[in-house]
């Protein structure tokens, strides 16, 4: 059971070194080298860690189009990096309700009421953009752990 678990490491540790002729290369010289079967193994068991490890945390963390629209800048419809409160009531990006008052005046772009100098951080906005994006990035991996097992 052992032997042909390492042997389905061995096939997908190919595909994934196909792309790669030094990481081909490296993978053919263990598998045909007179290495004893225990070093043999644990190079094997090395080269899957550092794949496993590349797959899932270099993975992107999805689609802006997945972020829920409340949690997006009505401005540029991206997810808030640093999301700001007017006096409205209205939750914009910083740099978005910025550059609209620096071109078009001090008005909000949805309410068109008259804006103050001064923005508020607001934190439970950013933070549950923060939340989310950690929660995929973390159900990536574990998807991306899951194919590999």
């Amino acid at each position: 059971m052992n032997l042909s678990n390492e042997k389905n490491k061995v096939e997908i540790l190919i595909e994934h070194f196909k792309k790669s002729e030094e990481g081909l290369n490296l993978l053919k010289y263990v598998e045909n080298s007179k290495l004893p079967q225990e070093q043999k193994e644990n190079l094997v068991q090395f080269l899957w860690s550092k794949i496993l490890r590349e797959q899932t945390i270099l993975k992107p963390l999805g689609h802006e189009e997945d972020m829920p629209e409340h949690l997006t800048c009505p401005i540029t419809f991206e997810s808030f990096s640093d999301p700001v409160l007017t006096d409205s009531g209205q939750t914009y990006e910083r740099l978005a309700i910025e550059n609209h008052t620096k071109k078009n005046g001090y008005f909000d772009p949805c309410t068109r009421k008259p804006l103050k100098h001064q923005y508020i951080s607001n934190l439970q906005i950013l933070w549950a953009v923060q939340f989310l994006k950690k929660k995929k990035k973390l159900h990536l991996q574990f998807i991306e752990a899951i194919q590999f097992e």
